[in-house]
């Protein structure tokens, strides 16, 4: 397949195309008039933060290696991206915590109709009453932290979706995705990639990887006749836009005819290799994310080592959120008092 030079426009012999970014599937926008009638503002203004952030995505995503020059400085267009994302967070758990006093004071109220209705407050029916109230409350309780949580949960799969995105738009702009010169080696074109289109499941964040914002992607290569060497990986590391600190092949030798591989080496029509990338701009937040993240843990494990021995066994997940949320509130009220 012939290679177009992006810089001249000239046409070369060459190993692959610029491989299409398929890694997220952007589907057509919904009319407005299709959304459920029953959906509240807020249900209307989370969803179209959600389109919001999938436009940038989806931008980044179809122009490709020039992204920089049609969007600007994506270093920029990811802190944009991501502080709109905490922000809907924030707006998040303002309206968890309006839905919650909403909840509280209904429930106030609804027991004490409970108990002005009943002149006995040791009868069934009082108690009865009082038991339904207090489980209609705990399912509201329930309903609203799950929606929150959901939601939360939504924007993080968004921020991830969106390093993803940059991680890919990396390896379109770095010269080992589409220089055919790249794979020749001692004069004799190696091979080429098969990918024409990457789809999600070829790239993945290894848990191993002790960096932030390293990736990997996995490619088929097809040998070229006469090949005597490989790409066993592919390693690279940008630090800017079009800049990269790390650009490099690590080949391996194809087996000699003496060697008990070399039959059924060659009688591979692919073979799966592996590109390790990594974007330093995705590393910097996702390692300021994970310094806030892993402090937070540490606060909630001192927290719940303060509490009584009764209170330890007891503690749930989400304790400490709720102690942290009622110890901000009780600080406001005072503030204000």
């Amino acid at each position: 397949m012939p290679l177009y030079r992006r810089d001249a426009g000239t046409v070369v012999d060459g190993i692959t195309a610029t491989p299409q970014n398929s890694i997220e599937c952007f589907e057509p926008e919904e009319f407005p008039f299709r959304r459920p009638r029953n959906y509240t503002q807020h249900d209307i203004g989370h969803m179209m933060e959600l389109e919001q952030l999938e436009h940038v995505r989806h931008d980044v995503s179809r122009y490709g290696f020039r992204s920089c020059y049609i969007l600007g400085s994506l270093e920029k267009v990811l802190l944009r991206y991501t502080h709109s994302a905490f922000a809907a967070g924030e707006q998040l758990q303002g309206y968890y915590e309006r839905e919650v006093q909403g909840i509280e004071e209904t429930s106030a109220a609804q027991m004490a109709e409970i108990a002005a209705a009943h002149k006995c407050h040791l009868s069934f029916l009082y108690l009865d009453a009082k038991r339904q109230a207090t489980k209609k409350k705990h399912c509201l309780m329930q309903a609203t932290a799950d929606l929150l949580t959901s939601r939360q949960e939504q924007l993080k799969e968004a921020r991830e979706l969106m390093h993803r995105q940059l991680i890919m738009n990396a390896f379109v702009t770095s010269d080992l995705s589409w220089d055919a010169t790249k794979y020749v080696k001692d004069g004799i074109p190696q091979g080429w990639f098969r990918n024409t289109e990457i789809i999600a499941s070829q790239l993945r964040k290894h848990h191993e990887d002790s960096q932030d914002g390293v990736y990997r992607l996995r490619l088929t290569w097809v040998p070229a006749e006469g090949a005597t060497a490989y790409p066993a990986t592919i390693q690279i590391d940008r630090i800017a836009d079009e800049h990269f600190a790390l650009e490099n092949i690590v080949w391996r030798a194809c087996p000699t005819a003496d060697e008990e591989t070399f039959r059924d080496f060659f009688s591979l029509k692919t073979m799966q290799i592996e590109a390790t990338i990594r974007c330093r701009f995705v590393a910097h937040f996702q390692c300021a994310e994970r310094v806030e993240r892993e402090t937070a843990e540490i606060a909630e494990e001192k927290y719940k080592q303060s509490l009584p021995l009764w209170k330890r066994i007891s503690y749930k997940p989400g304790d400490y959120q709720k102690a942290q949320a009622e110890k901000g509130k009780n600080e406001s009220q005072t503030s204000n008092n």
